[in-house]
Order: structure tokens, then C-alpha cells, then sequence
């Protein structure tokens, strides 16, 4: 599929030696967080079907297998994190299976799934609110019925990112025309000491709407807060951000992976 000139910045920064470092030093020193804890452990069983998407050098995949998951795949579409992700199972011995994938392209069957967690702002990470849908559409179709769905961003009515995007929204209504040839309302690229990286910032309803356009029934949201007391290597590492949950409902071939 041709790529967009976000997609471009957003492929450049997960390709980056220095960003898949980042991650790998960063997943080993914090792991799992106390909400993904919680709410992994309050939404699957240990012998479900589960997919780790988006999952970087595999913090949260080897953290579910160390609490007794044991039907696990790791998925990113970065090669790098990947291979990085590799060099942490073999020094674990860990069975979960790595695969190199597009979100928008899962090589898996219908209904292969019980369950799958995006974790750390990766659906929003993802430019584009088509591709968002195409992802989210993906994710539905490889789940089975009844599967259950997690995913986290951040949410733009929250504290400074609430006055920050009161502000931009005056300059989009100043600006429209420049600022819609680039950008969605929402989209950040931040300019870090490890290179360009894109987000988008969205909202409670904004979620809920793009959850329930893919056929997502009962989304619930919770802030991190809300679901566990993070410490300060958490809250170092990422702002406030919400959880969200969905139910997939709809009638498809149930095939576990092999």
C-alpha cells in the first residue's frame, strides 16, 4: 500500500536503531504496568488465543507469559523491534510467537483470536483515520465472537493536553485550509531527541465512536489512575493516558492460531 507522508515519519521513528534501543532499555526497566495488569488479568483467561499488537521489543507479550499466558503472539510492523524482541526470547526462553505484520494487514485467519491488546497509544500511533479504521477493521475480523478488544491513547480533554488543543482549535479555525492539507485534528509530530515522532491525540467520544463504527459493542474507558497506582518510572515514561475496552459480537469462522 503507498505510503503518506506521515506514515513516512511514523515508519522512520519505529525503524530507528536508536528508538528500537530506546524501547528495548526501556521495556526491560519498567515492564508491565499495574493498570495493563489489572485489566489484561480482569479481561482474559490464561488459555486464551491472545495477540500482543503493536508490542515493541515485547514488554508486555513476555510479562502476559510470566503471569501464565500461555497462546501468545507479539506483533509490530517494525522489523527492528522485532528482532529486538527476539533477542529477549531466547534470553527467557520464552514460546511466544514474534511476527513482523501491518496492522492493516494481519496474516491471520477469521477468527483466530479471544482477545487483543494495542498497548501504549499504538492504534493512535497509527497516521490517518482511514488506516485507524483499516487497523480497527483487521483487529474485528481476526477476533472471535465474543473476543475482546484493549487499546490505550491519549485523551486530549486531559489537563495541559485540554488547554493545548483550546488553543489549537482557535488556530485551526484561523487556519483551516493549511492546516487540513496536513493533518487531522489531533495529530501531533513531536520533535524528540530521538527524531520525529507522530501521535493522535483523541478523545473519550472520539474513541468511542471509531470503536463502535468497526462494530465494537460494550466499550468501556477508564483512566490509568482509574485502574492502577503507577509508579514514577510509568509516569516518567508516559503521560496520563485512558484504556479502552471492547467486545466483538458479530457471527465468523472460530479458527485458533497454529
Amino acid at each position: 500500500m503507498p505510503e503518506k507522508r506521515l506514515e513516512k515519519i511514523a515508519k522512520a521513528y519505529f525503524e530507528s536503531d536508536q528508538v528500537v534501543e530506546h524501547y528495548f532499555r526501556e521495556s526491560q526497566r519498567i515492564g508491565l504496568w499495574k493498570s495493563e495488569d489489572r485489566i489484561i488479568q480482569d479481561s482474559f483467561l490464561k488459555n486464551e488465543s491472545l495477540m500482543d499488537l503493536g508490542c515493541g521489543t515485547g514488554r508486555i507479550a513476555f510479562a502476559m507469559e510470566e503471569l501464565g499466558y500461555k497462546r501468545l503472539y507479539a506483533v509490530d510492523y517494525s522489523v527492528g523491534m522485532i528482532e529486538a524482541a527476539q533477542l529477549v526470547a531466547r534470553s527467557l526462553g520464552s514460546k511466544v510467537k514474534l511476527l513482523a505484520a501491518d496492522a492493516r494487514a494481519l496474516p491471520f485467519e477469521n477468527g483466530c483470536f479471544d482477545g487483543i491488546i494495542f498497548g501504549f497509544n499504538g492504534l493512535f500511533m497509527i497516521p490517518n483515520l482511514a488506516d485507524r479504521k483499516q487497523a480497527l477493521d483487521e483487529i474485528f475480523r481476526v477476533l472471535k465472537p465474543g473476543g475482546r478488544f484493549i487499546c490505550t491513547g491519549h485523551d486530549r480533554n486531559l489537563g495541559n493536553q485540554r488547554v493545548h488543543w483550546t488553543l489549537e482549535r482557535s488556530r485551526w479555525k484561523e487556519n483551516q485550509a493549511d492546516h487540513a492539507e496536513k493533518y487531522e485534528f489531533g495529530d501531533v509530530v513531536a520533535e524528540t531527541e530521538l527524531g520525529s515522532m507522530y501521535i493522535h491525540s483523541t478523545t473519550e467520544t472520539e474513541a468511542l465512536d471509531l470503536l463502535n463504527s468497526a462494530g465494537f459493542v460494550n466499550v468501556q474507558s477508564w483512566l490509568r489512575r482509574e485502574l492502577g497506582n503507577e509508579g514514577p518510572e510509568v509516569r516518567q515514561f508516559s503521560d496520563e493516558c485512558r484504556f479502552w475496552k471492547a467486545i466483538k459480537t458479530s457471527s465468523s469462522q472460530i479458527k485458533g492460531p497454529t
